[in-house]
C-alpha cells in the first residue's frame, strides 16, 4: 500500500527569502558561454559533373572545417559548419554563396556537394545509383573570398569518403 503525505503547512516568509536566494545563487554560479567569432567569406567556383551531357537535379552543399578544433584523438576531419539546396540546377553550374565561418571551432574549408536527381532529399536511396557527388579545399583559406571548384564524379559518395 502507498501512503501519501500531505501537509497543510504554509511556507514560511523565511523559507521563501531562502529558496529564492539558493535559486539567485544557483543561476549566478551556472556556466559562461565563449564568444563565437564568425569570419565571413564569399565562396565562388563552378560545378560540374563527370557526365558530357547535362544533367538536372537539387544541388545539395555542405561547409566543412577541414579539420575540427579538438586535440589528439578529439580532433576529426570534416566538421560540418553549414548546409545549402539550389534547386533546379542544371550542370554545369555556377556557384556564389556568403558563409560565415565560426574560427574558434575548426581551420581549413572544405565544401562537399551532390545532385539529387530523383527529388527525394535523400543521397542514393535504395534504387537510385545515378547522384553524382564530390569535394573540393578552399586552398586559399582564409581570405574573404574563396573559390572553390566542384567535380561531382563519385557516385552514392559521402563527405567523409570523399575528404582523407
Amino acid at each position: 500500500m502507498i501512503e501519501y503525505i500531505y501537509s497543510s503547512r504554509r511556507a514560511s516568509p523565511r523559507s521563501i527569502r531562502i529558496a529564492g536566494l539558493v535559486a539567485a545563487a544557483a543561476s549566478a554560479t551556472g556556466c559562461i558561454n565563449d564568444d563565437i567569432e564568425l569570419y565571413e567569406a564569399r565562396v565562388r567556383g563552378r560545378v560540374a559533373a563527370a557526365s558530357p551531357t547535362a544533367i538536372t537535379g537539387t544541388l545539395h552543399l555542405q561547409f566543412h572545417h577541414q579539420m575540427s578544433a579538438g586535440r589528439g584523438a578529439l580532433a576529426h576531419p570534416l566538421g560540418e559548419i553549414d548546409r545549402r539546396q539550389v534547386a533546379a540546377v542544371t550542370l554545369p553550374v555556377d556557384i556564389d554563396e556568403t558563409l560565415l565561418y565560426p574560427t574558434q571551432a575548426g581551420q581549413g574549408l572544405i565544401v562537399y556537394g551532390w545532385l539529387d536527381r530523383d527529388g527525394d532529399g535523400i543521397l542514393c536511396a535504395p534504387g537510385q545509383v545515378d547522384e553524382p557527388a564530390g569535394a573540393g579545399r578552399a586552398a586559399d583559406f582564409p581570405s574573404h573570398s574563396l573559390t572553390v571548384d566542384l567535380a561531382l564524379t563519385q557516385p552514392c559518395a559521402g563527405a567523409e569518403r570523399l575528404y582523407p
